[in-house]
């Protein structure tokens, strides 16, 4: 094989080899061979167009995989390149065609970084990552809305809060009971001070254990069925640090696609093969066992006990007989269940009649339904003592403050001295769900717990909604990419014992006439950018006159060479060609059939241009004329193009207010039924 040649050879029967200038197909079989092997499967498992994180790639991974690609192919890749291109067919078709055309603001030739020579000192602000998520930031702060996130709370956190100098019905909070600013549990907290101090100074291991650490850690095994348990400081390093010293590389740990951020990164840590299965889907998670146990020495299930973006329980008793038929160990993550599921608020193992000492690894965390802050770990008193001598997160790190620890322990004495708590909880879900779904809001998957979204789809109406309900005096946060998928940007609600029927039922009024609002009348969403005007020698005013130019006579070559190769074009959901188109080709097919309606007709006036470097905004006058009869459709039209490296990636379409949107998809209708029985119906 001579240096020029770019072609993929097997190297070992293992992964093909790969040289600079490969085509998309060679990339594409580097890229399922080396994804198989990651993954520890067969090539013929892995389909090029499902998204990678199907098959269990973690962010770590994906950085590795970036950093091999980039030295086998000797280019600098952008650090988001796996994420920008979620599939194996998509990733190996930008990089053979950024490489076939040598592109250099696409993919640039890979410089070798060597040692400062520089007197100036290093910062942060120049990394890429920080100078991303700032571009990111930007486009979070919403005119007239802000940023939706970080909103400062005075008070106690409960079903109503002050925010900005004023109250608001409260749907923001993870106080489930109504707990958190109990006089008991608050009396509890400040008895623990004046009689500990506000921390214990040490590790339990060396000097800081109190009393009511251990009282509190038998509370929480009493609770959920366990023989003993261990509290941790914190929730999220509750997971990583048990997953990562627990496990090793001779494991498995298998968890639901939707698992939480700790359990990835305590899996992540212990070095062991990691596998998610389909969210719910246990008769996948069955096969997935089958193919997989004998290759290990032991095997985890991780679920949790409710999944905190959609609240949707897992079958806990179909978990256990699966796990025992496989002679694996099931974790139940109950950060969102404890307290909130189960006649009396014992979690998802009461809820469904389960024996405690059939789950292996009981997690929670107190900060939630227990009023505190922290994490633990219950489960057989053998595991907990081996955890309470070596589990790094634990013995390296100082004790629970005493406080924390009798607030918790307060929190479960009232929620069983108070069963109404929970019983009320109950009957707010209900009626939030019941009332939800009459308003004819979308709640996903949520089955009774305390967290139940409302999916709005488009994650800037999505922020849009959450602001305009704060002015309307509810606060609840939008969940948004990457969180969630891009087409499923939700509000989440948080309910709690504490809300009452009206409360419910303003806020569900509320929602459903502003979402409704929002959906018809789409110049919510434009407004969100925040861009000003720019001098006409700036790029992107010439990159975005031309689009326009090549929009408005329809010279598709012109238009292209705006367009990214997966480039996404959304226009309104009412209008009679409604939809998001994706791919160069899908537009440039679109802008076809929707210029065959209007061709000789069409009469379209940019009004205005502005533009800053990530974004062009184009406001410009549209009217049409259909020969021979009266109809005539007309509109103010709004285009957001989002840009990247000198080409439109996306692109919204939007009608200017709601009364001229509504004229529009009627006046439109009518226009293309005439114009279909003018020309025969012909495309």
């Amino acid at each position: 094989m001579n240096a020029q040649d770019t072609s993929v050879s097997p190297q070992d029967g293992g992964t093909p080899e790969l040289r600079p200038g490969g085509s998309a197909q060679q990339i594409e079989s580097w890229l399922v061979q080396r994804i198989a092997t990651l993954m520890q499967r067969s090539a013929q498992e892995i389909d090029v167009k499902v998204p990678l994180t199907r098959y269990g790639l973690d962010s770590v991974e994906a950085v590795t995989l970036s950093g091999d690609l980039e030295d086998l192919l000797e280019r600098r890749l952008a650090s988001t390149l796996v994420w920008d291109y979620p599939t194996i067919s998509q990733l190996a078709q930008h990089l053979g065609q950024a490489a076939a055309q040598g592109n250099p603001n696409v993919i640039t030739n890979r410089v070798r970084v060597e040692p400062r020579t520089t007197s100036a000192a290093p910062s942060f602000a120049d990394d890429d990552d920080v100078k991303n998520n700032s571009r990111r930031l930007r486009l979070l702060d919403v005119p007239g809305v802000g940023n939706p996130y970080f909103r400062r709370c005075e008070g106690i956190n409960g079903d109503r809060a002050v925010i900005g100098q004023r109250e608001v019905v409260n749907f923001a909070s993870y106080n489930y009971l109504g707990l958190s600013g109990h006089p008991d549990v608050s009396a509890a907290a400040k008895d623990a001070i004046d009689r500990y101090g506000t921390s214990v100074s040490a590790s339990r291991l060396i000097s800081g254990e109190r009393p009511v650490h251990v009282e509190l850690e038998a509370a929480l095994a009493k609770l959920v069925g366990a023989e003993d348990a261990l509290v941790y400081v914190g929730g999220h390093a509750t997971n990583v640090t048990t997953l990562g010293h627990m496990f090793g590389p001779q494991d498995l740990i298998v968890y639901d696609e939707l698992i939480h951020d700790s359990v990835l990164g305590g899996a992540e840590l212990s070095g062991a093969t990691r596998l998610p299965f389909r969210h719910q889907d246990l008769a996948g998670l069955d096969a997935l066992l089958t193919r997989r146990r004998g290759d290990h020495a032991n095997v985890l299930i991780v679920v949790e006990g409710v999944y905190s973006a959609d609240g949707d329980v897992p079958d806990l008793a179909a978990l256990v007989a699966l796990k025992k038929r496989h002679r694996a160990f099931l974790m139940v993550d109950e950060a969102h269940s404890l307290g909130v599921l189960g006649k009396t608020g014992r979690g998802v193992g009461e809820h469904f009649g389960v024996d405690g000492r059939d789950v292996d690894l009981w997690m929670g965390t107190l900060s939630k339904s227990l009023a505190s802050c922290g994490g633990y770990i219950a489960g057989s008193r053998k595991l907990v003592e081996y955890l309470r001598y070596t589990s790094p997160g634990f013995i390296y790190s100082v004790g629970m403050p005493p406080s924390n620890a009798a607030a918790a322990l307060a929190a479960i004495q009232v929620m069983q001295r108070e069963p109404e708590r929970v019983t009320r909880l109950h009957e707010r879900v209900k009626l939030f769900l019941s009332l939800a779904r009459e308003h004819g809001l979308d709640t996903g998957t949520s089955s009774g717990s305390g967290v139940v979204p409302v999916i709005v789809g488009d994650t800037l109406q999505a922020i849009r909604l959450s602001g305009i309900l704060m002015d309307q005096g509810i606060n609840v946060a939008p969940m948004i990419y990457p969180a969630v998928a891009n087409d499923g940007a939700r509000l989440r609600f948080f309910i709690s014992s504490l809300h009452t029927e009206e409360q419910i039922r303003h806020t569900l009024e509320t929602v459903a006439r502003e979402l409704g609002r929002l959906k018809r009348d789409f110049s919510g969403s434009f407004e969100v950018m925040t861009l000003k005007a720019s001098p006409d020698e700036h790029p992107n005013m010439t990159l975005a006159r031309e689009g326009f130019d090549g929009f408005v006579t329809l010279d598709l070559p012109a238009l292209s060479r705006q367009l990214a190769p997966d480039v996404v074009y959304h226009f309104p959901g009412r209008s009679p060609l409604a939809g998001a188109h994706k791919g160069k080709d899908a537009v440039l097919d679109f802008f076809v059939n929707a210029f065959r309606y209007t061709v000789g007709t069409l009469n379209v006036r940019l009004k205005e241009l502005l533009a800053d470097a990530n974004h062009a905004v184009l406001y410009w006058s549209n009217t049409a004329h259909l020969p021979g009869t009266d109809l005539r459709l007309s509109a103010d039209i709004c285009e957001v193009l989002t840009l990247k490296d000198g080409k439109v990636v996306e692109a919204h379409w939007f009608v200017d207010n709601q009364r001229a949107f509504d004229e529009f998809v009627t006046q439109g209708a009518r226009f293309i039924e005439a114009h279909e029985a003018a020309i025969g119906g012909t495309r």
